[in-house]
């Protein structure tokens, strides 16, 4: 069939062509969609806030007791070094529950140490030995000094 225009394609007028199947309008706005919507943000941001909300709290909870038991292993070192500073110095020391705690610093809220006598080393390093009392509320730990050589024992 010749052209009538340069513009115009030649038609077929006799063939038939298979019918094309036509895609939703949904499935090609979904096909050149990027990135997410508002609305999945939304739920993600939700999403994320409930689970700090729940962890948070319980993260804190453990970062104070981890604080707790970083001091009580300060104190402890601290105690167990005293025979050797004592006779380092060549003077004996005494030492009561106030001595402690202003010693070995950064003791969490409600923290009390009790000594039913005060710690005593003489200048050489020698420790009469005794026993330490570590409360914070409810919690209750006793430690014991051993004689001669200050070594420190958990128990009372």
């Amino acid at each position: 069939m010749p052209l009538t225009s340069v513009c115009c394609r030649p038609t077929d007028v006799g063939v038939q062509r298979p019918a094309l199947r036509r895609t939703p309008r949904w499935a090609t706005r979904c096909a050149r969609r990027r990135g997410f919507t508002l609305l999945e943000m939304l739920v993600v941001l939700v999403m994320l806030a409930l689970a700090t909300g729940i962890v948070a709290p319980r993260a804190a909870g453990w970062l104070d007791a981890a604080r707790e038991r970083g001091w009580r292993d300060d104190l402890r070192a601290y105690l167990e070094v005293l025979p050797v500073r004592t006779f380092i110095a060549g003077e004996p020391l005494m030492l009561e529950a106030k001595d402690l705690l202003a010693a070995v610093p950064g003791a969490p809220a409600q923290t009390e140490i009790r000594l039913p006598a005060p710690l005593r080393y003489d200048a050489l390093g020698v420790a009469t030995g005794g026993t330490v009392e570590l409360r914070r509320g409810e919690a209750r730990e006793v430690w014991r000094i051993e004689p001669v050589t200050g070594r420190v024992h958990d128990g009372g």
